[in-house]
């Protein structure tokens, strides 16, 4: 997993504060106080699933969105803890 500090080298967060980490967000590092936070490509890419699951079950016809939703966030917030690096703000 990539959970850790671009500056220190040592673990930056717990994964469940990564998981909900939005590139407008920044956390500090638990270990040197520096400031962290997540590139908008690889959040972007990460977020995919949501909206992959979202149109094959549309196309498929299936009417509850919000189960459409939920599974597709299942895939998509292992995918922003294991995938997405940290990086230091610009």
């Amino acid at each position: 997993m990539l959970m850790k500090c671009p500056n220190c080298g040592q673990t930056a967060m717990p994964w469940y504060k990564k998981a909900f980490l939005g590139t407008s967000r920044r956390v500090e590092c638990q270990n040197c106080d520096i400031p962290v936070t997540v590139p908008p490509g690889a959040t972007f890419i990460a977020g995919l699933p949501v909206l992959i699951v979202l149109v094959i079950g549309v196309l498929a016809g299936v009417d509850d969105t919000l189960a459409l939703v939920l599974l597709g966030a299942a895939f998509a917030i292992p995918a922003q803890v294991i995938i997405v690096p940290l990086v230091l703000p610009d």
